[in-house]
């Protein structure tokens, strides 16, 4: 039995009523015109500005655009006294956001909603920052992930393994895959066990050819009972107002004389 780790990081990001497969600045299809940024030190009764972020749009949208920016480009005051306002008909309207840090850079996410005005402006300030429950959440149940948005689920993870029906040969089982997929009105884009296809699980990551000390393995045709992917643990899991995810790791096994375990990253953001 050999063990050694080959797979590279796979990154599925997914923010409330849109799928992207990035870290994003603007959902895909949608062109801005230019996002300024305005650097305001203004003292107000109740605020510090910070920044004043104006964005502008087709105004055509009719999906949430996920928006981030370099929080430390714009300042070093901790994410505990940040509120980020849009201004609407001349009022300040409070907007969810999450800050994410990665190494020594922190970044802004947050999402603008769908409107037929073209000119979007938000204001990051320095205020009293309001507690709220967090919308965008990871749970478990019966050995399963979801991602769920203010408790409408957008995908199911499973860690544990699944056997196929009842009569179907067992070396179709399999863990490591998503269904259901969901739709923000909450139709499953995804299927498994076809009676024709006992092999496919929904959204799955299986390679057919894997060449390895010589051989050929194929992790896809489970009843030629060559390889298969397991679940292997989570490293991280996140949950916010703009975005939930975790990484897992993905155990790759060759069934002969060893076993490949490579680590495999997915991270699901809304």
């Amino acid at each position: 039995m050999k063990q050694y780790n080959y797979w590279p990081n796979f990154s599925i990001t997914i923010y409330q009523y849109c799928v992207a497969l990035f870290n994003c600045c603007a959902k895909p299809g949608y062109r801005f015109a230019g996002i300024v940024l305005f650097l305001f030190i203004t003292i107000t009764a109740q605020a510090q500005r910070i920044a004043t972020i104006q964005a502008t749009t087709t105004g055509k949208e009719k999906f949430n655009i996920p928006m981030q920016v370099n929080l430390d480009a714009l300042t070093h005051v901790t994410d505990s006294s940040l509120q980020l306002l849009e201004i609407k008909n001349g009022k300040e309207v409070a907007i969810p956001f999450q800050i994410e840090g990665k190494g020594n850079t922190r970044n802004l996410y947050w999402l603008i909603t769908p409107s037929t005005k073209t000119n979007r402006i938000f204001e990051l300030v320095k205020a009293t920052s309001t507690s709220s429950s967090q919308s965008m959440q990871v749970e478990e149940n019966n050995g399963a992930f979801s991602i769920v948005d203010n408790a409408k689920q957008l995908l199911q993870y499973h860690s544990e393994t699944v056997y196929p029906p009842k009569g179907i040969d067992t070396a179709y089982k399999r863990s490591g895959f998503i269904h259901p997929l969901n739709t923000p009105s909450g139709h499953a884009l995804t299927r498994i066990n076809a009676k024709d296809h006992y092999h496919h699980w929904g959204m799955w990551n299986p390679w057919t050819h894997v060449l390895f000390e010589k051989d050929t393995v194929d992790f896809w045709n489970l009843r030629d009972r060559k390889g298969t992917v397991r679940f292997e643990g989570f490293s991280s899991i996140e949950n916010g107002n703009v975005y939930a995810g975790f990484s897992a790791l993905h155990e790759h096994v060759a069934f002969k004389k060893m076993v490949l375990r490579k680590p495999r990253s997915m991270k699901f953001k809304p």
